[in-house]
């Protein structure tokens, strides 16, 4: 691991102590860590799974197989990862610690003895609009490939990892896969259709297990999916990606995955798709890069249960603190330091008066302070904005400015 600046430490030392206080362990040692400690007090599929590259960075490798482990057994008979596990639904642990005052909100803990903690818990399926995770899967997929290729312990078997796929094999068409309503990371918008970011996870997921197996999953096609992403979302006189054809979002998310993955390299250079991402609007919009997408969701995609806590801008006016740290680290792979630098250095001037990290930021100022309201308050501790902070700064950087991939 390279030498970090005295500002990158204090970043990491703030990520690890907010990972450690979400961390829950049984009496026989087995850690698990959930999203945060207040109203995400939950193991969230979706936040853990983009949070294992971090945490296998960081040393915690027993705790990523105990997690994935557990995810993997609350798989339903239709090869359906939960959203979430929790003792109680976890809409009920959201709705308790955002309506009541803090000193008089149940804990709802969990037990420290591994047979009442099997007993206590179970999986939630379904969220507020009665819709599934459409990522929980191919995320989890994403995931054991992190672990499995950082320890060489490939403890699920190909034709495991296989049926977790068959979630989008019966939402395929000749455009892509189709996702329900409200289903993927940016839940308070009704994104129905077909959107580039859940198309971008599939390909990353198929072209792992071709390099593990050797073989593409039945009914998928690694140059097939490449087209129709290139088809129907990239802009060849722009050099962008839009993720959907009915808008022009553009979102940071996405190119993580592409550039990690090193996605469309044969017919797309990675210098020239880096330039025109930190030149577009979701970009340079504000001071630092970090709000999910380029441009405003209508109301009339907004999910009530968010508006009712004044939260319409859930998705499209707050920074989020995984994905400032996820432009610092597609910064750092694709060479172009000064930005990461510029990211980090600003970031660290705003946490100043934080020991850990929280969920969302607004801009104050110019500068990001932590969201709070009176029906809400941004969560803190936030175990993936820390994960994401912990693999973007002790992610490699590449020999050559522009290099990266």
């Amino acid at each position: 691991m390279e030498t970090m600046t005295k500002v990158e430490q204090e970043i990491l030392n703030k990520a690890l102590k907010t990972i450690e206080s979400n961390i829950h362990k049984t009496i026989s040692g087995r850690e698990f860590v959930a999203t945060g400690g207040n109203q995400f007090r939950t193991f969230w599929t979706r936040d853990f799974c983009y949070s294992v590259p971090g945490l296998l960075r960081i040393g915690k490798s027993k705790l990523v197989k105990s997690q994935l482990s557990l995810i993997y057994k609350f798989k339903n008979i239709e090869n359906l990862l939960p959203r979430g596990i929790d003792r109680i639904d976890p809409k009920f642990r959201v709705f308790f610690n955002t309506a009541i005052p803090k000193p008089w909100r149940p804990l709802f803990l969990y037990s420290k003895e591994d047979s009442k903690f099997d007993l206590q818990i179970k999986g939630e399926y379904k969220g507020e609009h009665g819709t599934i995770a459409i990522d929980s899967n191919v995320l989890f997929v994403l995931a054991y490939f992190s672990y499995a290729e950082s320890t060489q312990d490939y403890f699920l078997p190909p034709q495991e990892i296989d049926s977790l796929l068959d979630i989008y094999r019966s939402r395929m068409t000749s455009v892509g896969i189709e996702q329900p309503p409200f289903s993927d990371w940016q839940d308070s918008v009704n994104r129905t259709g077909v959107w580039l970011l859940l198309q971008v996870q599939i390909l990353s997921a198929l072209k792992k297990y071709y390099a593990w197996t050797s073989k593409e999953p039945v009914g998928f096609s690694i140059s097939k999916t490449e087209c129709l992403i290139l088809d129907g979302f990239y802009s060849k006189d722009e050099n962008i990606f839009y993720q959907s054809k009915n808008s022009n979002i553009v979102a940071i998310d996405t190119y993580g995955f592409i550039f990690t993955n090193k996605l469309f390299s044969n017919k797309l250079t990675a210098i020239s798709l880096y330039q025109s991402l930190v030149s577009h609007p979701v970009w340079t919009k504000w001071s630092v890069p970090g709000v999910p997408v380029s441009d405003y969701y209508s109301s009339s995609e907004v999910s009530w249960t968010t508006k009712i806590v004044g939260l319409a801008g859930y998705h499209d006016h707050f920074h989020w603190g995984w994905l400032v740290a996820e432009a610092a680290r597609i910064s750092k792979i694709c060479g172009d330091l000064s930005e990461y630098l510029r990211i980090v250095n600003r970031f660290s001037t705003d946490i100043q008066t934080t020991d850990t990290l929280g969920e969302i930021y607004s801009l104050k100022n110019s500068s990001l302070v932590e969201y709070k309201s009176t029906l809400y308050k941004s969560e803190n501790p936030f175990t993936w904005t820390s994960a994401k902070w912990c693999e973007a700064l002790t992610a490699e950087t590449p020999n050559a400015r522009f290099n990266g991939i």
